[in-house]
């Protein structure tokens, strides 16, 4: 189940990024970026529980 939900994470997360850098170019990547290390550090802290 685990593997599904981190699956389905990553392309949510990569369609975002997508979204992202078609729209505001340069800037969305930064922005797209900063989100994802948000995330991978939150899941890393949620996971040493």
């Amino acid at each position: 189940m685990d593997g599904i939900l981190k699956f389905l994470g990553v392309m949510v997360v990569g369609a975002i990024v997508l979204a992202l850098l078609a729209g505001l170019g340069p800037f969305g990547a930064i922005i797209a970026f900063l989100i994802v290390g948000a995330a991978v550090v939150g899941k890393g802290k949620n996971d040493k529980k």
